[in-house]
């Protein structure tokens, strides 16, 4: 693309930084094919639905879940589940039988989150 601009000598330099913008932005647009006809024809693209994630529920934790806690200090310690209230569990230790409110962020596979085992129904002697 080849521009031709003439400079007057009292012009500033944003003055002729302003022009050849002007020059180039009309260059471009001359070089454009018009696709916005095509464009208008075409269907939208179809897109999946996507996934209702419960905002303060996002790991899907429900009653009568069985937890494993995955921190180091305290191995195989499993939890169940008792009931979900907003953005807390209720849990209940399977080794002490103390009940417990946990925030529902925790119920993920880190180090100090909990990993998901199985239901009540599931496991013996839980």
């Amino acid at each position: 693309m080849v521009l031709n601009l003439v400079w007057n000598k009292s012009q500033t330099r944003v003055q002729k930084n302003a022009l050849a913008l002007a020059a180039l932005v009309e260059a471009e647009q001359a070089e454009q094919e018009p696709v916005v006809e095509e464009a208008a024809k075409a269907p939208p693209p179809a897109q999946d639905a996507p996934a209702t994630v419960d905002p303060t529920n996002p790991h899907g934790v429900k009653a009568e879940q069985v937890w494993e806690a995955l921190d180091p200090r305290q191995p195989g310690r499993r939890v169940v589940v008792l009931e979900v209230v907003g953005p807390y569990a209720w849990i209940r230790g399977t080794a002490t039988g103390l009940r417990r409110r946990v925030a529902l962020k925790r119920f993920r596979s880190t180090r100090t989150g909990f990993k998901l085992v199985g239901t009540v129904g599931s496991l013996n002697g839980v």
